[in-house]
């Protein structure tokens, strides 16, 4: 009885220790950092078209984990998160904007259509605490149509990437490695 009763006497310690350990304390504003990024190509039967599949992860870390919009609750869809004709910068939680490399320079690049979303409630029982983990998004209608003429299959695209919370800080902006598209 005695070396079962050694072998397992630090439980408690263990048990007292982990209840010890005090939340991670993280600044209000969001902090995000760059984790990876892929791309693919893919023919959009609808659309008749090829359409280039980006997904970008990235790291983030949050004081208050006030960070999402639910688009099931009423309330996400009036002000500060309504769409307001498209000039409502807060519509959107998470901001890209895309560059194309250019003799060996990333130019910036402006789309017809908002490469702009939303991601949803990461804390939906809305209680104050600190948050972290990682953000999965997809850009899936990237159309290789709406790329410059000067733009070969292979050339590359990197993105700057920001988002915010539901109190409209905005956080620190990342920028993505190079990726090629191929088409």
């Amino acid at each position: 009885m005695k070396p079962l009763f050694l072998k397992y006497s630090w439980l408690p310690f263990l048990l007292l220790f982990s209840a010890c350990m005090k939340e991670p304390v993280y600044p209000s504003e969001p902090q995000i950092e760059f984790k990876s990024i892929t791309g693919k190509t893919i023919f959009d039967e609808f659309r008749q078209t090829e359409i280039a599949e980006i997904k970008i992860t990235i790291n983030f870390k949050d004081g208050d984990g006030n960070l999402g919009i639910d688009n099931a609750n009423p309330a996400d869809s009036l002000a500060p998160f309504d769409y307001a004709n498209g000039f409502n910068k807060f519509h959107h939680n998470y901001f890209i904007e895309a560059f194309i490399e250019n003799n060996g320079k990333f130019e910036p690049l402006n789309f017809p259509i908002s490469l702009n979303g939303r991601y949803p409630l990461l804390n939906p029982d809305g209680e104050k605490r600190a948050l972290e983990g990682e953000l999965l998004y997809t850009i899936d209608d990237l159309i290789i149509s709406y790329l410059p003429l000067s733009f070969k299959s292979g050339d590359r695209m990197k993105f700057r990437v920001s988002i915010a919370d539901r109190s409209l800080n905005v956080s620190n902006t990342i920028e993505t490695d190079p990726v090629q598209i191929f088409f």
